[in-house]
């Protein structure tokens, strides 16, 4: 696999730029594209980048790892008809495989990995992480946007709940 992964790391050095991070990706590339004889009509030609690309976890994860914690935050909070508050605008239960029902003719309305919002988030921008297996220790980091008024996070962990809360940039971590 290695050899793969060092030819797709190669193929995209032609988009990076100085700080590491890509742009401009506008063509067709598809590491799981079915092979012809496993086809089944649903297949269409995939030749075509639907629109500007979207913001998924890799490019959120990427911002995050260079400090741009206040551009995640407003990545995820947009409200633009290219969001992920325009799917719930549109009635969704879960994520789309695009940001709007009519944006792909045939989209798919339950594509877990368009939730990049929930672990980045969680992990990013409220700072939570395991130390160790098993949440035995944690990691707390937060980055949370300091015009933010109000948030409130809590999860359960083997070990317990633990409690994240923020008022206006005073950030509290409470293990239940």
């Amino acid at each position: 696999m290695y050899p793969v992964a060092k030819g797709v790391v190669e193929y995209f050095k032609k988009y990076q730029r100085d700080d590491g991070l890509l742009e401009n990706v506008k063509e067709k590339w598809n590491l799981v594209d079915w092979p012809e004889n496993l086809r089944d009509d649903y297949d269409f030609n995939l030749s075509t980048v639907v629109g500007d690309g979207c913001h998924n976890v890799i490019n959120l994860k990427g911002l995050a790892g260079i400090g741009e914690y206040e551009l995640v935050y407003q990545l995820i909070t947009s409200k633009d008809k290219h969001s992920w508050a325009n799917m719930l605008r549109e009635g969704a239960t879960a994520c789309f495989e695009v940001w709007g029902k009519d944006q792909k003719w045939n989209t798919s309305l339950c594509h877990p990995w368009a939730s990049a919002p929930i672990p980045v988030m969680i992990e990013d921008i409220i700072g939570l992480k395991p130390a160790k297996p098993g949440w035995e220790e944690i990691s707390f980091s937060p980055h949370i946007p300091g015009y933010l008024e109000y948030l409130t996070f809590e999860m359960q962990t083997i070990k317990g709940r633990v409690r994240v809360s923020c008022r206006r940039g005073d950030v509290q971590l409470c293990l239940l």
